[in-house]
Parts: C-alpha cells; structure tokens; sequence
C-alpha cells in the first residue's frame, strides 16, 4: 500500500472509538463543558442523556471526576461517563497505583461544572457526604449489647419492655410504669441468658425506675453527658427483641421537641421530658435513645397517653417521650444513695401571667403567685399572694412551668434568688411603679403526699 493510496484512512481518534486503551487517557484532557472536543460533531455523545445529570450534559464526551488519593500519589482522571468508561478508569487508577493499599483513601471529587443541581439530578459531588454518613445499622449493633428485654409477670399475662445497662455492676434504667408494683422481674440479655433483677427503686415524677441485676458481665452503654440539645436532630429508639426473633426493636426520627411538660393522672408531671417524632413499640419503651454518635442521650418511657396525648399533640402512634440522660443519671445516682428521688420544694401554687397583668405591671412574663403554704420554703422568704415571679437566679420565667422546671432542677437545701414584682398597695400614689424585690428562698425537700 503507497503513500497515494485513496483507500488509506487515519486509525480513528481516541474519541471516535468504542474502547479506550488506559495509556490514551491523558488525549483526552482539556475539554470544557459544551466544547465538542476535536475530532467529534454534535452527534457524537458517548453517555446516555439518563445517566448524565441535566446541568453536566452536553456536546462530545461526558465526563466525570473521579480523584483518588494516596500517601505516594494522586491522580484526577476524566473518563467517559458510561460503563466502558468506569471500567477503562478503575484500570487507570490501579495502574497509577491509586488504590495503595498502604493508605489509600478514595475520595469522590466535584464533576466538570460547578453549577448546583437540578431537581430530580443526580449531584456527584453531593455524594461524598454518603462516604460520612453514619451506619444507623452499626450504631445499633454496637448498642443493643446492653439494652436488655424486661419481663413483669402480672395476672393478666405480664408486661415486655426494655432496659438500659449503664454500667458494669449491673445498674439497669428502665421505665417507671413498666415495673410498677413490682419488686422482682426477670431480663435477658442479648445471649439470651436470662437473670433475676431486683426493683431498686422507681420514681413516677421522672419516669424511671433502677433495676440491679446480679451479673458482673453484662456490657454497659455508652453513655452521653447530655440529652439532646437541639430539635431536629436524628432520634435513634433502641429497644430489645420482641421474642419472636433475635434483633433489636428499631425506631428512628428526629427530636421534635425538648423540655416538655407532661401531666399525669395523679395530678403530678413529668417536667423537661425529650419528644420523639417516631413511634415508640412497647417494647421499647425503657429502652435507649441514641445520637448519631451512637451514644445514649436519653431513655424511653414509651408513648403518651390520655389528657398528656392530648396536650402535647402527640399521636401514640407517630410520637414519644424519653428522660435526658443527665436526669437519668441523677435519677439513678439518688435512687441508689436513699432507694429514691427527692425534688425541691418551693410551697407555691400559681398560673402564668396574663397579657393585661403583664402590660399594667410592664414585664414581659412570669409566674402569678395564687397560694402560698405555710411554713414552707417561699412563706419564710416573704413571697406573698399576688406577686409575680419573673427570674430564677436572673433568669428570666415565662410562666409557672418554667419556674417548676427550675426549681427542681436544683438540688434539695440550695438556695435560689427568686425575681419578683409586686403590685401597688390600693393606697399607692398615682404613677407609682410596681416594687421589684429580690428574695433568697431556701429550698427543702418536697413532702411526701
């Protein structure tokens, strides 16, 4: 064959060929979005449009940013975006030794444009945080060694729920009305193994009861030092099997709300209460909240019920309520030390402030005094009948149930300065303004009802 010979044509281009060889890649470096690279026509477009996102689609070869790093090296290769191209780039990274199995790290890079992603595309970039993204399935596989199966024995068939290990001398948190009116129940742990827990004591005004099991191997949570801080954040409901297979009870949200107020059917509440957006099994219920750290930040006492239902707008069926985790372990400390729980007293009755109240005194809100008990706490400090508590150790109230929520946040025999405005005397002059005085109160504990 001459050199004139008509019949002689040039090997196709690199872009012009269905298969690729690895050595050719760097040929095809250098091409922009919407630039047909040359040698190609408008025609030519090697990725189907379906699997190219709608802002990276354009004339010639679609590309992709795959960056691989390692300790010796690092390479960006542009491949076509199609299942010959995936193969021919994966070929090209090992051979520039990108998968070092000393220490390489692959990372997904950011696609040859920069313009954020349309609805229904598909974001290369974006999808590196999935490399991040916590293993829910892993986190609960680590917990749920010490989230334990609780079994009451009742007369009309008994109760199942579950308990919190937090510590390895056999502590075990669990929920009040679970193992109320029992002093003996039986748990099983995640071998299957079943042991006698004694009832060590239970508190109705947390929620919680402590359990002791006489085991020194069961494995304890990890435990956070806080309940949730922040509403929205991912709620992961931990509970024990069923029974009927070997895998933990799983439930997951976010936190829809913190500090809530409970009512209860013997006219107490439940204060500073964690809301779940799921729906808690009965199973659950005593069982662990997890964050995204894995770690306990609360313990489950179930879905509402009743008039708290009610109030709280939750459904039973899509909602629940836990204890914060620092309560808990103050719960279980007290519970331990004196076999139960001792809230601060103020020996107040009252109601929030009412929007004329507010605006004839000036304050923005607070508790009204309606009742004062004698001889109690807020009687030998001087509160009176009327006044209106607006800050707790200069914090300011917005109604009763903030001042409630503090005060028994503190410990008994503390001793906290109380903000309050009190009316004018009917005698008062004209114009007068409202006194505002700061009394010390010395909290006691609450007296048995």
């Amino acid at each position: 064959m001459g050199e004139d010979d008509e019949s002689f044509r040039p090997p196709p281009t690199p872009a012009e060929r269905t298969w690729i060889h690895p050595s050719e890649l760097h040929a095809l470096g250098g091409a922009t979005a919407g630039e047909p690279r040359a040698g190609t026509d408008a025609r030519q477009t090697w990725a189907p449009s379906f699997l190219v996102p709608t802002h990276q689609r354009f004339s010639g070869l679609s590309r992709i940013t795959i960056q691989v790093r390692s300790a010796s090296r690092a390479a960006t290769i542009p491949v076509l975006a199609g299942v010959v191209g995936a193969a021919v780039a994966l070929g090209a990274a090992a051979g520039l030794g990108a998968f070092d199995r000393r220490s390489a790290t692959p990372v997904v890079g950011a696609a040859d444009t920069a313009a954020p992603s349309a609805p229904g595309s598909l974001d290369i970039a974006g999808s590196a945080s999935f490399a991040t993204a916590p293993d829910v399935a892993q986190l609960v596989a680590d917990a749920a060694p010490a989230v334990l199966r609780v079994e009451v024995p009742t007369l009309d068939g008994g109760r199942v729920g579950s308990g919190v290990t937090i510590d390895d001398h056999g502590t075990v948190l669990t929920s009040h009305d679970l193992v109320a009116g029992t002093t003996q129940v039986e748990v099983v742990d995640s071998l299957g193994r079943v042991h006698v827990a004694r009832v060590v004591g239970s508190d109705p005004d947390s929620g919680l009861a402590v359990l002791h099991v006489d085991a020194d191997d069961l494995v304890p949570a990890r435990l956070a030092d806080h309940g949730p801080e922040q509403v929205g954040s991912t709620a992961i409901v931990v509970g024990a099997p069923t029974g009927l297979e070997s895998a933990a009870t799983v439930a997951v949200g976010v936190i829809s709300g913190l500090g809530k107020v409970v009512p209860l059917a013997d006219d107490r509440w439940l204060y500073g209460m964690v809301q779940v957006d799921t729906r808690v099994p009965l199973t659950a219920t005593g069982g662990a909240v997890l964050d995204l750290h894995g770690a306990v930040v609360a313990v489950s006492v179930g879905p509402p019920t009743g008039a708290a239902a009610t109030l709280l707008g939750i459904d039973p069926n899509t909602g629940g309520l836990a204890v914060p985790i620092d309560v808990a372990r103050a719960v279980a400390a007290q519970i331990h030390a004196q076999g139960s729980v001792r809230y601060a007293w103020l020996g107040i009755a009252g109601g929030d402030l009412d929007s004329a109240t507010s605006l004839r005194l000036g304050v923005g809100g607070g508790a009204v005094v309606t009742r004062v008990e004698a001889d109690g706490p807020a009687d030998a400090a001087g509160v009176v009948e009327g006044d209106v508590i607006t800050a707790v150790d200069g914090m300011a109230i917005s109604g009763m149930v903030v001042l409630m929520t503090e005060v028994r946040a503190s410990p008994v025999g503390s001793t906290v300065d109380l903000t309050i405005v009190r009316s004018n005397p009917s005698n008062a002059a004209p114009g007068q303004l409202p006194a505002v005085v700061k009394l010390p109160v010395l909290l006691v504990a609450r007296p048995e009802s």
